[in-house]
């Protein structure tokens, strides 16, 4: 029988006193409507606070936009039971002072919560709000339960202070109607005191308590009041190992540390213990200092408190100490649990150890230092052997000189003045390649350096024809200039010089001996300067291009090659090219010549206001 309609016929059996004694009956009728209405509201209380504290559940597994509108849609009504004036004046006790109290903690709690989700925070920092949550919404769902028993249990009060008005009434009649209620009222009061019991045990931790089948089976109120119970109870259940999984999976792959607002450790996992080498015991009740390495400055420990302090996430790597004076770096997030005044009440550390990591760093930097170190004997070492080796090729030079000259020792015959340009031009190509190999040096260790000048790039151009017109003519090769640009570049005009030159003199070992034709040139395209040299020599297959750039690469690297040359000419010229900014390619095809391309950044245009350097190649 539900408990609306023993009510009912209770007061349907009080009614019938009325023929006898209106006023008494009307009395009594008052009496028990009152005690309908209290337990009606603490029932729909009851059921309500259960039904949320369920969908608590659901929104903590699940997180959903639809979980959470259920949840606030539960809770909204319970609100209309606690605001109502029914309520506050019929049920003004000390319990229902503490429920109102819950029902707005709860509130609180679940909006810092989804706060908390909203901000993208892992699941795991907000364990603490969602463990509060479950606590607040069952303590409303048993406290409801206990007032549901309250007003229940007043009714026997009730019906024996209406038996004692309606003494006049026969005893028969008053002794059934009070005996109905009573076992109406008793059956009642079983079925919820074993449910409270049940609530209490899940409260405690105990989610194996079974619930009363013929209270779980009934169907009335209660009996839904049950079947919710007993789906919470498993909605718990569920939740419970998902934390515990979520713990397991931690402890294994992190070290974790738990302490109080003071900084007292009041958890830490196995990881912990092993990595640190002290117990548990040894560290539980002690503080973080403890471990202290002496590495990092006070400021860095006070930084780091400020920020946990005003409830803000902590990152960084720390280095600590071992039990036994080792040391270990672990990369440390550090986060408040705050309580319900926004402020931290505990701090969870989850701690990932790389002192591997910091171990190989250091490492790289002492190899690092080495290296450093290296560079700078290499590049003694160069300039050393560089001076040693130029040295006696000046004398040889001037020597070289002074034989040629029939004023100072007399003419020479043809055979000693080819023998005498012979030395005198193998001294050149050595000390050419003397300054390559320094080049080079200085291109490897990026300490090759520019002097920027601004200059006119077709006066430029001009200077590096009239330059080498008069080998040209020696050598009966067709040499041309087709620069149509009146640009004024910005850069290092003998670095210019000397990436010319040197695909100047490569095209003339390559073209033929007769009808050879070599053209230089430079316009502007965009924003850049392109410059070029092309020739009709024997040209370059296109598996060889790829290679033209690299240090030491010839094409005819045979015995018997025609050519000479280190290798090392167009690396220089690409270390040149990257050092201005620019970059260097070839075209060419087998059998139908080849042209190189370079170009250079445009960096000030010409201007009638600017005084122009004068470019001198006389001398390079």
């Amino acid at each position: 029988m539900k408990l609306k309609t023993t009510l009912i016929l209770s007061s349907i059996l009080t009614a019938g006193l009325a023929v006898s004694l209106t006023i008494v009956v009307l009395w009594t009728n008052y009496l028990l409507d009152d005690a309908a209405t209290k337990a009606t509201i603490a029932s729909e209380l009851s059921k309500g606070a259960l039904q949320l504290h369920i969908l608590t559940n659901d929104y903590l597994t699940h997180s959903s936009e639809r979980a959470q509108a259920q949840w606030l849609s539960q809770y909204a009504l319970i609100s209309q039971i606690i605001d109502s004036s029914e309520f506050s004046e019929k049920l003004e006790t000390p319990t229902v002072l503490h429920l109102q109290s819950e029902h707005e903690k709860i509130k609180s709690v679940f909006d810092q919560l989804v706060e908390n989700q909203n901000a993208g925070l892992p699941d795991e920092f907000s364990e603490h709000l969602s463990n509060q949550l479950s606590i607040h919404s069952q303590t409303l769902s048993t406290e409801s339960f206990q007032l549901v028993n309250k007003a229940l249990a007043n009714n026997p009060d009730i019906t024996k202070t209406s038996g004692q008005l309606v003494l006049i009434i026969p005893l028969i009649f008053i002794g059934g109607m009070f005996g109905s209620i009573i076992f109406s009222n008793r059956i009642i009061i079983k079925s919820i005191t074993s449910l409270m019991r049940n609530t209490q045990d899940f409260q405690k931790g105990n989610l194996d308590s079974l619930i009363n089948p013929k209270v779980l089976n009934s169907h009335n109120e209660i009996g839904d009041l049950a079947r919710t119970l007993d789906k919470m109870k498993y909605s718990i259940k569920n939740y419970t190992k998902r934390l515990q999984d979520f713990k397991r999976a931690l402890d294994d792959s992190s070290v974790v540390a738990i302490t109080d607002k003071n900084g007292t450790i009041t958890y830490v996992n196995d990881y912990f213990c092993k990595i640190s080498k002290y117990s548990k015991n040894e560290l539980i009740g002690q503080n973080h200092r403890l471990l202290q390495s002496g590495y990092h400055s006070d400021k860095f420990y006070k930084d780091m408190l400020s920020v946990i302090r005003k409830g803000h996430v902590w990152k960084g790597d720390i280095k600590h100490k071992t039990k036994y004076d080792s040391y270990y770096w672990v990369r440390t997030v550090i986060v408040p649990l705050l309580g319900d005044d926004g402020l931290p009440e505990q701090y969870i550390s989850i701690l990932t150890d790389i002192t591997t990591q910091k171990e190989t760093e250091e490492q790289l930097e002492e190899s690092l230092e080495v290296i450093k170190k290296s560079d700078v004997l290499k590049e003694e070492f160069a300039a050393m052997v560089t001076h040693e080796l130029k040295t006696p090729l000046t004398p040889i030079k001037g020597y070289c000189e002074i034989l040629k000259d029939p004023d100072l020792i007399g003419n020479l015959n043809s055979e000693q003045l080819n023998a005498v340009q012979e030395i005198e031009d193998n001294s050149n190509r050595l000390e050419q390649l003397i300054s390559d190999v320094l080049d080079a040096q200085k291109i490897d260790m990026n300490k090759m350096k520019f002097n920027k000048k601004q200059f006119q790039v077709d006066g430029f151009m001009t200077a590096i024809m009239n330059n080498y017109l008069p080998l040209m003519k020696a050598t009966n090769i067709d040499f041309t200039n087709h620069t149509n640009t009146n640009f004024v570049l910005t850069s290092d005009p003998s670095r210019l010089e000397q990436i010319l030159s040197n695909l100047i003199k490569n095209a003339i070992d390559f073209v033929p001996q007769e009808r050879g034709k070599i053209e230089i040139g430079a316009h502007q395209q965009n924003s850049e300067i392109i410059f070029y040299v092309k020739d009709n020599g024997i040209g370059i297959t296109k598996t060889n291009q790829k290679h033209l750039f690299k240090k030491f690469y010839q094409i005819d690297t045979s015995i018997t090659r025609k050519h000479g040359g280190t290798g090392l000419g167009l690396s220089i010229c690409h270390g040149i090219v990257s050092g201005l900014g620019g970059m260097i390619w070839a075209d060419s095809e087998l059998g139908k010549g080849t042209i190189f391309y370079f170009s250079i950044p445009i960096e000030i245009k010409l201007s009638t206001d600017i005084k122009l350097m004068n470019v001198d190649l006389s001398n390079t």
